[in-house]
């Protein structure tokens, strides 16, 4: 996988062509990955971390409208937080994660729900959610 804040998409576009097709393709041909941009899950965890700072908070934040940059220190502290103390972090803010709020407050987290919903149950939800 690539992370398309660094590359452009024409270019993650092309690299996809030429390895369509490839053997290790055809290795995976019966498998499902699910890709989903780091960004959106900064963007998620600051959500979550909102919640659980703010239980009671009917305050609706637009956390997608944040740069990434700002997003890594809202979130951790730091732009470069270590590795360690970013899954210390995590684990805090996704122990009993409020789906359904976060599903009610950010439109990109709504989004990919109701498309990972559509997959798995091989349904149009778009018009019902």
């Amino acid at each position: 996988g690539i992370d398309l804040d660094s590359e452009k998409m024409e270019e993650h576009s092309k690299l996809f062509q030429d390895m369509n097709g490839r053997e290790v393709i055809k290795t995976y041909q019966n498998q499902t990955f699910i890709f989903i941009p780091v960004q959106c899950i900064e963007h998620w965890l600051l959500y979550l971390k909102f919640k659980k700072e703010h239980p009671n908070s009917n305050k609706n934040e637009k956390y997608e409208q944040i740069a990434r940059s700002d997003a890594k220190k809202k979130m951790y502290g730091f732009a470069r937080p270590v590795m360690d103390k970013q899954m210390e972090i995590v684990a805090k803010y996704t122990q009993n994660m409020a789906i359904e709020w976060l599903f009610e407050r950010s439109e990109s987290f709504h989004h990919f729900h109701c498309q990972l919903i559509d997959f798995l149950t091989d349904k149009d939800t778009k018009t019902s959610r």
